[in-house]
């Protein structure tokens, strides 16, 4: 049976309620400043453009939100202060580890499903879960070995006594932004444009996922790229849950199990 839906309306005034507290919040604590109001307004009047405009003002609308999530992304747009988390060794021979609660990059994430709802395609429970099975094991074999074999990690196994934040907050703040831009937005948008292009959709998301990790170096862009195609099937197989739980299940086997070559 189809997954249950839940409606626009009802699904964008909680996440609005949820932004909302969020936020303001971080206003309180000083996390965020009024120098994000650009950011929040530029948002706003794209997904305007993109639900309710002619033709020309949808694609600005895109193109304003592309921009912006640029910026999101690579954490240089003013006004987000993004707080440090620091956990304990998991193990004598583990470096300190340390990841950002990041407030910008949700946004991202928030405004897809708002403004584009089909960023997120029905899918059977049942087939979420078989393609999640499928694909898991064959992206994580992929990946590791690409990033064994560029020396880019070494196995050490060992979970910090604070892994379950990491967890958490690679779920929410990562995996799902990052597959609902790169496989619902840019991928799902290749598929609408060429629907009977399947292997081309997916490698094409994949490329662009693989150029995004290009900062880290080359071996981490092309690790990426091969991970992007298994999250891009499972996307095309089984819809965005499925893409997003592998992802997830590739971090959570590299953050247990792996660290990064030279932080011993």
């Amino acid at each position: 049976m189809p997954l249950p839906a839940v409606s626009l309306p009802t699904a964008g005034w909680a996440l609005m309620v949820m932004l909302g507290v969020g936020y303001a919040l971080a206003l309180a604590h000083g996390r965020l400043s009024l120098a994000s109001l650009p950011v929040f307004a530029g948002l706003l009047l794209a997904g305007i453009c993109v639900r309710r405009g002619s033709r020309a003002w949808q694609l600005a609308g895109h193109a304003a939100f592309v921009c912006l999530a640029l910026g999101l992304g690579l954490h240089g747009l003013s006004g987000f202060h993004n707080g440090m988390v620091s956990l304990p060794p998991a193990s004598q021979w583990h470096a300190l580890g340390s990841f950002y609660l990041n407030l910008d990059k949700p946004l991202i994430g928030v405004w897809l499903l708002l403004a584009c709802p089909w960023v997120v395609p029905r899918h059977s429970a049942g087939q979420v879960l078989g393609i999640t099975l499928l694909a898991t094991p064959v992206t994580l074999l992929v990946c590791l070995l690409a990033a064994l074999a560029s020396g880019l990690v070494v196995w050490l196994p060992g979970w910090s006594p604070g892994g379950w934040l990491w967890a958490a907050n690679n779920l929410l703040l990562v995996c799902v932004t990052e597959e609902l831009l790169f496989r619902g937005y840019l991928q799902g948008a290749l598929v609408r444009r060429w629907p009977t292009h399947p292997v081309l959709t997916t490698l094409g998301a994949a490329a662009l996922f693989g150029l995004a990790h290009a900062p880290g170096g080359a071996g981490w862009a092309v690790t990426a790229g091969l991970a992007g195609i298994g999250y891009g099937w499972a996307y095309h197989r089984g819809g965005l849950l499925a893409a997003v739980a592998v992802h997830f299940a590739v971090n959570l086997v590299y953050f247990g199990g792996f660290v990064a070559a030279g932080t011993r």
